[in-house]
């Protein structure tokens, strides 16, 4: 998917939400409308109001995307060259409006080199949908699959319960790192990262908000880099509409085979933390 899909794409989510916010604002009208007692009638303006507005900013934007999507640069599809992704020094990584967890990473000049998708399927994603707004889908088990065009180059996995480990799969579904997630301490936004065999190999430290994190490696050399809803200069008209952040890649420090289990880890943590 190039920017223009994704600003497509976008548009029709936030239309959606805006469409159903106006319909309840509606609803809301005619109960205010036909309401005897005074209190009742007050909150119902009040909530109508608020829905309102919420529906008409959802609506707008989404105009706004889907014009985006027709006047950005037009680029190629899905990159289905490996080394856009794994050789990258910066990427856009992306989320979508979506009732499922979704991301994307997009090179600067606007081609997506890899996209996270949650892999849930059919009348499932309801369930999930639902499990997400009532807060206990954090909880649950994930799988996750990453993909290059037609090409799958990771499966994750996340763990139920408390413990909330990451865990990554190549495309042959052979374990190759795990992220130990933390939840214990609330300032803090931070993973320990292990190789195949449990051993510690990098960790990254979010602070607070995570508004820049760093992964390091044992070495503590920094590997990557995340500025949270930063867009470069250099890339501003392709991504201004976009809810993105920048990730520096400095794999140079690097063994090659070590690239796959660090890669993903501003995926990680966007999807445990966000």
């Amino acid at each position: 998917m190039n920017i223009n899909k994704y600003y497509n794409k976008s548009a029709k989510a936030y239309i959606i939400i805006g469409v159903i916010q106006l319909s309840l604002a509606l609803i809301l009208l005619y109960f205010y409308l036909t309401a005897n007692d005074s209190e009742t009638a007050l909150d119902l303006l009040f909530s109508m109001i608020m829905c309102f507005i919420g529906g008409t900013a959802f609506f707008i934007f989404g105009i706004a995307q889907r014009k985006w999507s027709k006047t950005k640069f037009r680029k190629n599809n899905l990159s289905s060259n490996e080394e856009d992704f794994f050789q990258a020094s910066r990427l856009m990584l992306i989320p979508y409006v979506h009732w499922l967890r979704e991301y994307e990473y997009f090179s600067l000049n606007g081609n997506s080199v890899a996209r996270i998708r949650e892999d849930v399927e059919g009348w499932r994603k309801f369930i999930t949908f639902f499990l997400h707004l009532i807060g206990l889908r954090h909880f649950l088990k994930k799988s996750f699959i990453v993909e290059n065009g037609e090409k799958t180059l990771f499966y994750l996995e996340k763990s139920r319960g408390f413990t909330q480990y990451f865990e990554i799969f190549n495309a042959d579904k052979v374990l190759i790192a795990s992220y130990k997630m933390n939840i214990f301490n609330p300032v803090k936004q931070y993973a320990v990262i292990h190789d195949e065999k449990g051993n510690i190999i990098g960790k990254n430290d979010g602070g607070f908000s995570a508004q820049n994190f760093k992964v390091i490696n044992n070495n503590g050399d920094k590997v990557i880099e995340l500025k949270y809803q930063g867009i470069p200069m250099e890339a501003m008209e392709t991504f201004s509409g976009t809810n993105g952040d920048i990730v520096d890649f400095n794999f140079h420090v690097l063994p090659e085979r070590e690239v796959p289990k660090f890669i993903l880890a501003p995926v990680i943590i966007q999807l445990h933390f966000r």
